[in-house]
């Protein structure tokens, strides 16, 4: 069957997402981005006539009226407002002073969240200056990014006062340049005005109102703005320095991560009124721009974050396929937050953000549990802290919880340890990125030592297969004592070879594959002879084994075992005397277990260079050893394999320098 040939989103996704992302945002500026409508604002003081003590009594029946006085703590007054929903978002001031009067308003503390409709929000309180000697006073209405906020300023005579404000018109009608949607009163002493505000976004209703002091509002202003600046500072020289490290080290996480702050640079500057306090007049779209995004980027945004955090590729394929999936229709309609349509694609959000929430927490659950590793326990405390402050936001703006002083405060304290755990998990992350980088060139290098070690462990039994070719075709007729002489030297050469390459094959040159031994019960006299006549009867008769006497029986995988101890036959058969004895000394060990050493008549090895041996890449031909035995350099390899084999049996191999020389090798078996 013919392979299939990868569709081109296959090939090259992010080119694709991006595409569909840049041409959804056309599409959408060019068929519903429209600026807002211009009403004409009457800023002249006209009367309304009739109804002033009608209208007096309906709101005092609802709510108490403000006495506006300087307190010996200065703080603002937060009043309960009467409050009516105009579903229609059509009803003029006339419209809404016959709501009142026929008993549409209610009660409503501040501040209050309706979370993201199309209609308008009426609110009315009565003020009265009882102060001496402050008559100037401020009303402060926030949030920062309602699009469209109107005042009334009913004063005892009749006389009306109107003001448009609002982020969409900043530029009209402002009178104090501030975070806030600010208006300055005027009052004579004892006057009495009702202030009337009418509120409405495209996004998520928070009305918050309160009446201040200009001393006391601009001094706590200059206040919160320094600390929003740090914040916020601090948040965007995250988002650069991550952006540039996932540059420098090609980390896509670390660009997600980048990506994730920059939308709450976005949120922060466009919801805490910041933004329009730095721009003199900025243009109707640039708040909403700065909001909109920020609300809704950072749900998707943290979503492929953490994605590539959990690894749920390999461990959650749906789930990433489904979190990939959202963020791209997100961010196809994230231009919408300067259209009418918003409030649907904050609702769509919000409850994709709670569902989704619980998701992703099982995911870094499952992942720590899987692992047990700092990082993912790291993550998971982030991710809690985060979903925590979401849930509890997206549940006060949905009106699903009180919106108060302490779930305002929620998400951004959540915000602001996430931000400061995700630091320190990505420092581990860099750390750990790193360390493993070094540890692959360390085993690049490694590996090309072993590389080199093993040619050269190749090189001398081939050297002397080709010698003993060569000496037999330059004998014209040899006798049968330089024939079996010459047969004898290859059929030792190759069993070299095959110990080598078993050796290899076994134990190889990666410390992540572990050897695993299938110990079985064995007679240990009957094993040790049948190793020693598998070696042939030249060198198995260099063989010599002691052991006492009886049944003596050990606990080990007979291939493995009989690998190690073939290596170092091997080795101190080589290094040993032609006519040299090497003994094999087997015996029971006090502790439990068994002992075999094997003994050689070798030159010996210094403490420096025993120290030295075995290590997986020394080269055996600076061991004394090798420096003495005329063409039987080696690498330590076969060291090497032998001691691998016994520590995965739970023993040891210890070697120990004899005088006047020789070398003794022991092995300990539990």
């Amino acid at each position: 069957m013919p392979t299939s040939r990868p569709m081109p989103w296959q090939r090259a996704p992010w080119g694709w997402a991006l595409g569909l992302i840049a041409l959804s945002w056309l599409l959408i500026f060019a068929t519903l981005v429209r600026p807002p409508a211009q009403q004409p604002v009457d800023r002249s003081h006209r009367e309304v006539p009739g109804q002033r003590a009608e209208v007096d009594a309906a709101v005092l029946r609802l709510v108490p009226q403000v006495n506006l006085v300087r307190r010996p703590i200065e703080k603002p007054f937060t009043p309960t407002l009467a409050h009516w929903e105009d579903k229609s978002a059509q009803a003029s001031f006339a419209q809404a002073r016959s709501q009142l009067l026929a008993g549409q308003f209610k009660p409503r503390a501040v501040p209050h969240a309706a979370g993201a409709r199309s209609t308008a929000f009426w609110y009315v309180v009565p003020v009265k200056r009882t102060d001496v000697e402050q008559g100037r006073w401020l009303a402060v209405v926030g949030m920062p990014y309602l699009d469209d906020v109107q005042v009334w300023l009913e004063r005892g005579d009749g006389r009306i006062e109107h003001l448009q404000l609002g982020d969409h018109f900043l530029g009209d009608g402002r009178q104090i340049h501030a975070r806030h949607h600010t208006v300055g009163m005027n009052l004579l002493p004892d006057e009495e005005v009702l202030i009337w505000v009418r509120s409405r976004t495209d996004g998520t209703m928070r009305f918050t109102f309160s009446l201040d002091s200009p001393a006391h509002y601009f001094n706590t202003e200059v206040n919160t703005s320094a600390m929003l600046g740090m914040f916020i500072g601090v948040l965007a020289l995250g988002c650069l320095t991550y952006a540039l490290t996932s540059i420098w080290l090609r980390d896509g996480m670390l660009g997600f991560y980048s990506l994730f702050l920059a939308t709450l640079v976005l949120l922060y500057m466009g919801q805490t009124g910041l933004l329009i306090q730095l721009v003199q007049a900025p243009p109707w779209w640039l708040n909403d721009l700065f909001a909109g995004f920020g609300t809704t980027g950072p749900w998707y945004a943290a979503g492929v974050l953490w994605v590539n955090c959990l690894d749920m590729d390999n461990h959650q394929p749906r789930l990433a396929r489904m979190y990939r999936v959202l963020a791209l229709l997100f961010a196809m309609a994230l231009p919408l937050a300067l259209t009418p349509h918003y409030n649907k694609v904050v609702n769509i959000s919000f409850l994709m953000g709670v569902v989704s929430s619980p998701l992703i927490l099982y995911c870094a659950w499952v992942a720590w549990r899987r692992m047990h590793d700092r990082l993912r326990m790291v993550y998971l405390i982030a991710f809690l802290s985060y979903q925590v402050g979401g849930i509890v936001l997206a549940a006060s703006l949905l009106g699903l919880l009180p919106s108060n002083e302490l779930t305002s405060q929620i998400y951004p304290a959540a915000t602001l340890f996430h931000t400061l755990v995700m630091a320190v998990a990505m420092g581990m992350r860099i750390s750990r990125e790193r360390s493993d980088k070094t540890l692959a060139q360390e085993r690049a290098a490694a590996h090309q030592r072993f590389v080199a070690m093993l040619t050269h462990e190749f090189r001398n039994p081939l050297a002397s297969i080709d010698r003993s070719a060569n000496l037999l075709q330059a004998l014209q007729s040899p006798t049968g004592e330089q024939l079996h002489s010459r047969i004898a030297n290859v059929r030792q050469q190759v069993r070299r070879l095959g110990t080598l390459v078993d050796g290899f094959l076994t134990v190889g040159h990666d410390d992540q594959s572990p050897i695993t031994p299938n110990p079985t019960e064995v007679t240990l006299r009957e094993w040790l002879n049948s190793l020693i006549q598998a070696m042939g009867p030249d060198m198995g008769a260099r063989v010599q084994l002691e052991m006492p006497q009886g049944d003596l029986r050990a606990h080990l995988d007979p291939k493995l075992m009989r690998l190690a101890l073939n290596n170092l036959l091997d080795n101190a058969l080589r290094y040993s005397p032609d006519d040299g004895v090497v003994r094999l000394v087997a015996q029971a060990h006090e502790s439990g277990g068994v002992r075999i050493a094997v003994i050689d008549q070798g030159p010996g090895l210094s403490e420096d260079e025993m120290a030295r041996l075995g290590a997986q890449y020394h080269l055996g031909d600076e061991l004394s050893q090798g420096q003495r035995s005329t063409g039987s350099q080696g690498t330590g390899l076969g060291y090497f394999f032998c001691r691998q084999i016994v520590e995965a049996h739970g023993g040891q191999v210890t070697p120990s320098a004899l005088r006047p020389q020789g070398l003794c090798v022991t092995i300990s078996i539990p």
